[in-house]
């Protein structure tokens, strides 16, 4: 990854949250923090637009992420 890259937070409010946003800031990287009742696609929209690289998610959206990937070519890695 490299700074300026977009990265997709699909996670609720809580401290997993948090330090994934402090860890893509001091990388460079643009955080772009998602809703968890976006489907997917509302995801894919928002992925291609963005040309989003990485996408971090948690259990409860990892379905619709996963729905939505094929249609997100920049989307390289998926952290869940």
């Amino acid at each position: 990854m490299r700074p300026g890259d977009r990265v997709a937070i699909v996670m609720p409010q809580r401290p997993e949250t948090a330090v994934a946003h402090m860890a893509l800031y001091q990388l460079g990287a643009v955080a772009m923090p998602l809703s968890m009742l976006f489907g997917p696609d509302a995801l894919a929209y928002r992925l291609q637009d963005s040309a989003a690289v990485l996408a971090i998610v948690d259990e409860s959206a990892i379905a619709n992420l996963l729905a939505a990937r094929p249609e997100c070519p920049e989307l390289r890695s998926v952290l869940a």
